[in-house]
C-alpha cells in the first residue's frame, strides 16, 4: 500500500510539471459532470479516505494513514466548497489558479515528493519505548541481559524450559560491530534464569555423513526446531552460519542425575548431544527449518549469500522474489519445494499428518500454505513483514513488523522499540483468531512468539527478537 501511494504521488508530481496536460485533465473531470455531482464525488472520496485512515490502529503514528487523512480532509473541504459556492465563483477560482499555475504547482510538487519519500522510507512517526535500563512496559514485560539476540525459541518436552538461539547476525543486514558468532541457550521461563546449554559431541549419524564440526568451534545459530523422532528420541535442529553454512543436528536428552552436578541438574535438567550436521550448498543462505519425524527437514533459503544491502532494500521495496524452500533427506539431499518462491522465505512449519507446508515470505508480506501432495498453494494471509512460525498443536503463531524496512535506522544498538504485532492463526483456513499490537513498549524487531503453559505459568506468550538484548513476554488475556 505504501508503494502504491508513493507511485501515485510521484505520478501526480509528473502531471503537475506539465501545465497543458494538467489543465486538460482538470477540464475533462469538471466537464463530464455537473458542479453538484462533482462536489458529491469529492465529498465521497474525502470521507472514504478519512474512514480508511482512522480504522487502522495507531493510525496517527504512521505516515501513510496520516497522509491519506490529510488528503481526505482537503478533498472533503474542496467538495464542500464546490457544493456551497456559485458556479461562476468556482470558475473564477479555477481561472485564478490557472493564471498563477506554477506558483501553486511547484510548492505542491515539492510537498508531494517529500510525502512520497517519507511514506516509502519512514512508516512509523510515533513515540518509541524507553530501552534504557531494563524496565518493562505497560503491556509487555522484558527479560534483559542477552549477549546475543534471542532470535528463535523452542519448548522442551516437559514444557518447563525454553531453548533459545542466540543470533550472531547475517549479511547484508548484519551490524558491522556485531560478531558473526552466537550461542544456544536454555532458560527457565518462570524464574527467567538463563545460561548457555551444555553440549557434548558424538558421531555424525543424523547428518549427511560428510559434514564435520570441530567441538571447539563456535556457532551462529538462527532458526531452530524440536521434534520427537520415530525412534522416540528428541531431535533439535539448528540453522548455523558459523564458521560455515550448515544445519546442525542435536539430540535433546535429560541429564543423568548420577553424573551431573545436583545444583546444575535442579536448574536445567536438559543438555544437547551433537549427532551430526548437513553441509549447505554455496548457492543457499538459510533462515529457518522444520523437522520431520523421519529425520528429513524443510529449510528456507532467504536470498543469495552475496546479496548487497542496496539489492536487499530494492527487493524490500519492490517485493521481488529472492528465495525458496528446500527439502533435505539423507538419500536425495537438497531439492527445491514447488510453489515456494517468494520474497525472503523466513519461518517454516511442516504439518506432517496433512502434508501441508506453511511458509512465511517476509519481503512478500505473506504466509502461504503449500499442499505437498498437489504442489499447490491452498491458503495465504497478508501481514507486514512476518517472521518465524510456531505451531502449538492447534494454532500457528507469528510475529510481524508494523513499520517499514528502514525505520530501524533511528534505533540504537540495544533494542529497537518499534511497533509490532503477534497473531494466532487457524492453520486450516488462515483466519486470525486473535492478535496483539504493541507500540511504545521497550521492545521491538520481533522474530518469534510462542505460548507457554505449565504448573508455574499460565497462558504467557514469549517473544524473541532478531536484534535486541532482551526477550519479552505478555499474558494472552491482554487485549
Amino acid at each position: 500500500m505504501s508503494l502504491f501511494l508513493t507511485v501515485f504521488l510521484l505520478c501526480v508530481v509528473i502531471l503537475l510539471a506539465n501545465k497543458r496536460l494538467t489543465t486538460k485533465t482538470a477540464v475533462f473531470f469538471i466537464s463530464i459532470t455537473s458542479q453538484r455531482k462533482f462536489s458529491f464525488i469529492n465529498i465521497g472520496m474525502g470521507i472514504a479516505l478519512i474512514a480508511f485512515s482512522i480504522i487502522q490502529p495507531y493510525w496517527y503514528f504512521y505516515s501513510m494513514p496520516l497522509s491519506l487523512f490529510v488528503f481526505g480532509l482537503i478533498i472533503l473541504t474542496h467538495g464542500i466548497f464546490i457544493f456551497r459556492v456559485d458556479e461562476q465563483v468556482y470558475i473564477e477560482f479555477v481561472k485564478k489558479i490557472y493564471k498563477n499555475y506554477f506558483k501553486c504547482s511547484i510548492p505542491l510538487m515539492v510537498i508531494f515528493t517529500t510525502i512520497s519519500m517519507i511514506v516509502l522510507f519512514r512508516s512509523y512517526l510515533g513515540p518509541l519505548g524507553d530501552v534504557r535500563g531494563c524496565s518493562s512496559g505497560n503491556n509487555l514485560n522484558v527479560v534483559c541481559g542477552f549477549k546475543k539476540p534471542p532470535e528463535d525459541i523452542a519448548i522442551t518436552p516437559d514444557k518447563n524450559y525454553i531453548l533459545i538461539s542466540g543470533f550472531g547476525g547475517i549479511a547484508p543486514i548484519q551490524d558491522s560491530e556485531l560478531p558473526g558468532t552466537g550461542l544456544i541457550m536454555i532458560m527457565d521461563p518462570y524464574t527467567k534464569t538463563k545460561q548457555p546449554i551444555n553440549i557434548s559431541f558424538e558421531e555424525n549419524t543424523w547428518g549427511d555423513g560428510i559434514c564435520s564440526r570441530d567441538p571447539e568451534a563456535e556457532f551462529n545459530p538462527h532458526g531452530i526446531d524440536l521434534v520427537k523422532r520415530d525412534d522416540g528420541k528428541f531431535q533439535f535442529g539448528v540453522i548455523n552460519h558459523w564458521p560455515d553454512e550448515t544445519i546442525e543436528m542435536f539430540e535433546l536428552v535429560e541429564k543423568d542425575s548420577n553424573q551431573e552436578n545436583n545444583e546444575e541438574l535442579e536448574l536445567f535438567p536438559w543438555k544437547l548431544v551433537w549427532r551430526g550436521c548437513v553441509s549447505v550448498p554455496d548457492t543457499n543462505y538459510l533462515n529457518d527449518l522444520s523437522l520431520a519425524t523421519d529425520g528429513s527437514l524443510f529449510a528456507t533459503h532467504m536470498y543469495p549469500r552475496d546479496m548487497t544491502i542496496s539489492e536487499f532494500i530494492i527487493k524490500s521495496i519492490t517485493r521481488g522474489d529472492t528465495g525458496y524452500v528446500l527439502r533435505w533427506d539423507n538419500l536425495i539431499g537438497f531439492s527445491e519445494v514447488a510453489e515456494s518462491r517468494g520474497g525472503q522465505p523466513n519461518g517454516v512449519f511442516y504439518e506432517q499428518e496433512l502434508e501441508i507446508l506453511h511458509v512465511v515470505l517476509n519481503l512478500s508480506d505473506q504466509i502461504v500454505a503449500i499442499d505437498l501432495q498437489t504442489n499447490q498453494i491452498i491458503n495465504s494471509l497478508s501481514l507486514d513483514s512476518p517472521d518465524n512460525l510456531v505451531f502449538d498443536g492447534e494454532n500457528l503463531w507469528v510475529t510481524n513488523l508494523e513499520h517499514s524496512i528502514l525505520d530501524p535506522l533511528i534505533c540504537d544498538k540495544t533494542a529497537c522499540p518499534l511497533p509490532f504485532k503477534v497473531s494466532k492463526i487457524n492453520p486450516q483456513n488462515y483466519k486470525v483468531e486473535q492478535s496483539w499490537i504493541f507500540a511504545g513498549e521497550p521492545f521491538g524487531l520481533p522474530s518469534v512468539a510462542i505460548p507457554i503453559s505449565n504448573e508455574m505459568i499460565s497462558g504467557e506468550i514469549f517473544v524473541g527478537s532478531f536484534r535486541s538484548d532482551r526477550l519479552a513476554y505478555f499474558n494472552a488475556d491482554f487485549k
